[in-house]
């Protein structure tokens, strides 16, 4: 379909394999760094409308398209690409903590980072799961319990009273 010939294309890749890994990462990093961008544009924002703004995001992403993702999830096991997947996912947090910063300004940076971990991972098993549970997962509804469940987290592990407008108690 590019109008590229196979060899061309052995040029630049070893094989299929090869090939599919490069075009799993450039996934990745896209809804990265569309998740960050999304983030980044709600800078006023309380906490709970910017942890609802995300999650809504991230259910968008990963639940909005589920065949592309079923199809990235399962290439990524066939070719053992989940210790990249999780490494990726990792910097992913890093960056979420340092945005979450100033909502938790007494929080240490290790804190924060394990907290976004903790929920990148949640999510991802929410993700999981819908995928499974339906062939159009409710997007909406998934939005609200990642909400629901990034809130849970970061106010239990940061001691914050969770409120309807996101303010700190």
């Amino acid at each position: 379909r590019a109008g590229v010939g196979i060899g061309s294309l052995y040029e630049y890749f070893s094989g299929k394999e090869s090939l599919l890994g490069v075009l799993i990462g450039r996934i990745t990093e896209r809804n990265f760094q569309s998740l960050l961008a999304s983030l980044d544009s709600r800078p006023d924002s309380s906490l709970a409308d910017t942890v609802g703004h995300m999650a809504e995001a991230t259910a968008q992403t990963y639940l909005g398209s589920p065949k592309l993702t079923k199809v990235v999830i399962t290439t990524v096991v066939r070719l053992g690409l989940m210790g990249v997947v999780v490494q990726e996912r990792d910097r992913f947090a890093a960056e979420l903590a340092l945005r979450a910063k100033r909502f938790f300004p007494n929080a240490s940076e290790e804190a924060l980072r394990r907290s976004m971990e903790i929920i990148a991972d949640s999510s991802m098993g929410v993700v999981m799961a819908e995928l499974t549970r339906a062939a159009e997962p409710d997007v909406a509804r998934s939005g609200r319990e990642l909400s629901e469940l990034a809130l849970a987290v970061l106010c239990s592990r940061h001691e914050l009273v969770p409120s309807s407008s996101g303010s700190r108690a």
